[in-house]
C-alpha cells in the first residue's frame, strides 16, 4: 500500500516539476535500527537505490534527464527525522 501510494504521489508531482526551471537533487532515508536489534541489509544500498528509483520515475514520467542535480542516499546516518530516527 505505501508503494502505490509514493508512486501516486511521484505521478502527481512530475507534471509540476516538468513545469518549474529548478533542478532537482533526490535524497534517499531509512530508519535507524533501534538498539538490540539487528540491521537488515545495507542502508547505503538500500537508500541510494530508493533515490535513483524515485529519478526513474520522475524521468519516466517526462521530467528530462538534465533537470536532476543528483540523487544521494543518507542511510541511517542522517534521519530525515532527527527527534525519531526510528
Amino acid at each position: 500500500l505505501e508503494r502505490e501510494r509514493a508512486m501516486a504521489g511521484l505521478l502527481r508531482l512530475a507534471p509540476t516539476l516538468r513545469r518549474m526551471p529548478n533542478r532537482v537533487t533526490v535524497t534517499g532515508h531509512t530508519a535507524a535500527t533501534r538498539p538490540g536489534q539487528r540491521q537488515l541489509g545495507n542502508p547505503w544500498e538500500l537508500t541510494s537505490g530508493r533515490a535513483a528509483t524515485v529519478r526513474e520515475i520522475l524521468a519516466s514520467s517526462g521530467v528530462p534527464d538534465d533537470r536532476f542535480a543528483g540523487i544521494a542516499g543518507k542511510a541511517d546516518v542522517e534521519p530525515l527525522f532527527p527527534d525519531n530516527p526510528y
